[in-house]
């Protein structure tokens, strides 16, 4: 019996510790890079709907398109609409640039200088650049 209970609570720490690295892996940036005051500003600014602004958080939190229609209960083809509608309203053509054209709407209402906001632009920019494969090769 000391045997099993010996395995069953090393078991136990590994899932514990299994479990605490999932929780840190899946923290989204949302959460900590827009306050709720600032989505609320932003979705009036950009004149938002409700469902425009939980796709844009979603999208922002890096969710795809499966996975925030999984989370508000609708079709992906929906949320390719609310996206289509948002990249519009954003005057952006991809999900990069809808969370850079937030961010610069974030630190515009945060009151940060355009130069700083210009550059922290072009710096997030080319880390897209940098980050994304080559297809050519």
């Amino acid at each position: 019996m000391r045997m099993s209970e010996s395995l069953i609570a090393k078991n136990s720490l590994k899932y514990r510790t299994l479990l605490e690295h999932a929780e840190v892996a899946d923290s989204r940036p949302s959460r900590s890079m827009l306050t709720e005051q600032q989505w609320e500003t932003t979705a009036t600014q950009l004149r938002l709907t409700r469902r425009e602004k939980e796709v844009c958080k979603e999208l922002f939190d890096g969710y795809t398109r499966n996975e925030i229609a999984d989370h508000l209960g609708i079709k992906p083809r929906t949320v390719r609409h609310y996206m289509e509608h948002i990249h519009q309203k954003l005057a952006v053509s991809n999900r990069v640039g809808v969370v850079l054209r937030l961010i610069q709407i974030r630190d515009r209402i945060s009151g940060l200088s355009p130069e700083i906001t210009i550059a922290n632009q072009a710096n997030q920019e080319k880390q897209c650049e940098n980050s994304t494969p080559d297809l050519n090769r």
